[in-house]
């Protein structure tokens, strides 16, 4: 449990550039651009503005030119593209709306700014660039700022609707929903596991002995894998330039997947010969004996095996993967030996006849 603590220092979220392979084409094109102060043009967050009629009117061009003039306040943002914007053009939007009809004022706007209103100008769209400056977990806070935002102040008479896209935003749904969907993986493989450990064992302790097991070999894993990555020695051996902030959401469902079946195989190559000689009518004690005398040496054996294939994947030049196999290798050598040949046959010795309620308990127990 305390192994797992440092992976609540650890943000979901996408990549930063430092977790990239630095001599790939498109990190190069992104670090010139950074370079030239425009690296935010490709992250822009998309505000799509929508009414059931025209939005060339004065009271909504009105709204528009006061969100294009705030979020230009704003110390996050580089660049502002919209269509009642004084700096690209728009500035005699307003005023024409009071002379003409909107087709007039459509036909008036510069051809840059096409792009940004629909046809039947019922929609609008305003792109914010990011400003070159801040970090990719700071923009996806602050287009998670920009959905939660009140729009409907700019136009309090109005049904319009307001709609955030692009890249963050995408990035954003995507960390909910895996926050969403989590507990439930965790339910249905644990509960999964659980029943048909009950199943083959008769037992509700022991299932729910192995279950918690997992559940701390997975989280003390992930927690010592983020806790090397953040230290200057993990830094050193995997080549890092600062340490990890961001972990991708798919890696710790991944980890909980792989780590959680594999343990499971162990599990049951330790418990079958526990259960039969339990069902012999042997002791508690010589039953543990006889389990981990009989499975020690294929536990090892096959997790020694998946570790080295999973520290494999520190050889790549992706982050994200190298902190998936150094992970999952980490979790298999603690599962086989702190979990599996430690933990549960101290459990079971600490528990004797209980382990097997409510089955068998007629059994003789040490």
């Amino acid at each position: 449990a305390v192994m797992a603590l440092p992976l609540t220092r650890v943000t979901l979220g996408d990549p930063e550039m430092s977790q990239m392979p630095q001599d790939i084409e498109a990190v190069r094109a992104i670090r010139q651009l950074q370079a030239t102060g425009n690296g935010g043009a490709l992250i822009p967050i998309q505000i799509l503005v929508q009414f059931p009629d025209t939005v060339l009117t004065v009271p909504r061009a009105s709204g528009l030119l006061a969100i294009t003039e705030k979020l230009r306040q704003d110390p996050r943002v580089g660049d502002v593209y919209a269509v009642a914007d004084p700096a690209r053009g728009g500035d005699h939007l307003l005023m024409n709306l009071a002379a003409w009809d909107p087709s007039a004022v459509l036909a008036q706007l510069p051809e840059a700014l096409h792009a940004l209103i629909s046809r039947d100008t019922k929609s609008t769209l305003i792109y914010v660039i990011p400003n070159n400056a801040i970090t990719l977990v700071d923009a996806c806070r602050f287009a998670r700022e920009l959905t939660v935002t009140d729009w409907r102040t700019y136009w309090p008479q109005d049904p319009g609707t307001v709609t955030i896209g692009g890249p963050l935003t995408i990035a954003n749904e995507f960390q909910d929903l895996t926050r969403r969907y989590l507990p439930r993986l965790l339910l249905i493989v644990a509960g999964g596991t659980f029943l048909m450990l009950l199943a083959y064992t008769r037992s509700v302790v022991i299932p729910l002995k192995a279950v918690l097991a997992n559940l701390l070999t997975v989280g003390a894993a992930l927690g010592a894998t983020a806790a090397l990555f953040r230290s200057d020695l993990g830094m050193w051996l995997f080549g890092l330039e600062s340490p990890l902030i961001t972990l991708g959401p798919a890696i710790p469902m991944v980890t909980f997947c792989v780590v959680f079946g594999l343990s499971m195989d162990y599990e049951i190559f330790l418990l079958s010969p526990i259960l039969e000689a339990h069902r012999r009518g042997d002791g508690d004690a010589d039953a543990v004996l006889t389990g981990v005398t009989a499975s020690a040496g294929l536990i090892t054996a096959a997790a020694s095996v998946m570790a080295i294939v999973f520290f494999g994947f520190a050889l790549t030049g992706f982050v994200a993967v190298k902190f998936l196999g150094i992970a999952l290798g980490l979790g298999i050598l603690l599962d086989a030996t702190v979990t599996r040949l430690v933990l549960i046959p101290a459990a079971m010795l600490v528990f004797g006849r209980w382990n097997w309620w409510p089955g068998d308990r007629h059994l003789p127990a040490d």
